[in-house]
């Protein structure tokens, strides 16, 4: 599944990086979303997300909601 191109964001750096933003209700574009663990945090944090991966292997189904 993962590859030399794939690097997982550790959940340390995650909340690091969306500790400042203010998600609840807003829209927000994950354009390489790996295994979702971004994703992920941000719908805990009450985002609504979209998210597209061109790997095949890490690509969630259309269907699925988190």
């Amino acid at each position: 599944m993962f590859n030399k191109d794939f690097f997982p964001t550790p959940k340390e750096v995650i909340h690091q990086m969306l500790a400042p933003y203010e998600l609840t209700g807003k829209t927000v574009l994950e354009p390489s979303s790996g295994k979702g663990d971004i994703i992920d945090e941000m719908v805990e944090l009450g985002a609504n997300v979209i998210c597209c991966e061109l790997n095949d292997d890490l690509a969630l189904p259309e269907s699925i909601k988190r």
